[in-house]
């Protein structure tokens, strides 16, 4: 070809935007190209129409797409592994905040019950209130924990 460009054996596709070629040297914007069809070729077990001459191409063709299919495949298994990290870090750092949350909480409704116990002006029932509220606050604290250690 002229100017010294060469299609390398494979074809093309249609993608958005256009056809799309592949080429061992970039083509320049707007560049002549000139395709040639031929029949597809058969290479199985028992077939094999590739001729001599072409079959080192085919082969290092076959595997250049064997790359492309496994570096697909690698880079999805990547995602969803970095998915599952971005999220085990959210839950840690979810239930972290959380647990540290229950327990301010305790120790303020704690302090406020001190706090009312050490005066005599109390409306009646709200000590009792309290306990309850810490009681529960510390349940809810426990059941966390446990939820956090069989995770």
């Amino acid at each position: 070809m002229a100017g010294g460009w060469w299609l390398v054996a494979g074809g093309w596709w249609l993608v958005a935007g256009g056809w799309w070629l592949e080429s061992i040297n970039a083509l320049p914007e707007g560049a002549v190209v000139r395709v040639a069809y031929t029949a597809p070729h058969a290479l199985d077990a028992d077939t094999d129409t590739v001729p001599p001459a072409h079959r080192l191409a085919v082969a290092q063709y076959a595997a250049h797409m064997l790359c492309q299919q496994l570096n697909a495949l690698r880079q999805s298994t990547a995602a969803v592994y970095d998915q599952a990290e971005a999220l085990e870090l959210q839950n840690r750092v979810y239930g972290e905040a959380s647990t540290a949350l229950i327990d301010l909480n305790i120790a303020q409704l704690e302090k406020q019950r001190l706090d009312l116990e050490a005066t005599d002006n109390v409306i009646p029932g709200r000590i009792k209130q309290l306990e309850k509220e810490i009681t529960t606050q510390k349940r809810l604290r426990a059941a966390m924990a446990k939820k956090d250690s069989k995770d």
